[in-house]
């Protein structure tokens, strides 16, 4: 495979070999970079994840080690969401499992891998229909589960909005 660039329209296309690959979502990178802004103090150390599907059985989702706010094209993966979601149903032994599963899952071929928080991606878009899904690690947040009393904050429903949010 040869070097990825974006195409007319926002498809991706090989340079190498001038095939199409798929299209874009648009205002994906965008958005990916106005929420990791540090200014929003959204994201700070694992950042989070961002992903999109246009409706058409995939989605793009930002590539394993990628930065939230310096993502480009490059670092986007294309996964097939019934395949993701086909993995889910079998038992994995350990992480390197996971992995390989996953990327029998990719439609795009190239350096970059899926995040395998696609699964949980995937299982968002397939049970509620939503077209973007994105999580981030807050500093706010990040403080309550350093605290000691994490298990506190994680095993009861203290905050009314909590149904309404996940």
């Amino acid at each position: 495979w040869g070097r990825v660039r974006v195409g007319a329209k926002n498809s991706i296309v090989i340079s190498s070999q001038n095939v199409f690959v798929s299209k874009i979502p648009s205002h994906l990178l965008e958005l990916c970079h106005r929420i990791a802004d540090p200014a929003r103090d959204l994201c700070i150390v694992a950042e989070g994840n961002i992903s999109q599907t246009d409706g058409g059985g995939t989605l793009w989702i930002k590539a394993s080690g990628e930065q939230m706010a310096t993502l480009t094209v490059e670092g986007l993966c294309e996964v097939r969401i019934p395949d993701v979601l086909h993995a889910m149903d079998f038992p994995m032994k350990d992480s390197a499992e996971v992995r390989e599963a996953l990327n029998r899952c990719c439609v795009t071929k190239g350096d970059s891998i899926p995040s395998t928080e696609a699964y949980m991606h995937a299982s968002l878009m397939e049970q509620t229909g939503c077209t973007v899904v994105i999580h981030t690690h807050p500093t706010e947040l990040l403080k309550l589960l350093c605290q000691t009393d994490a298990d506190f904050y994680a095993n009861r429903r203290i905050f009314p909005d909590e149904i309404v949010l996940c």
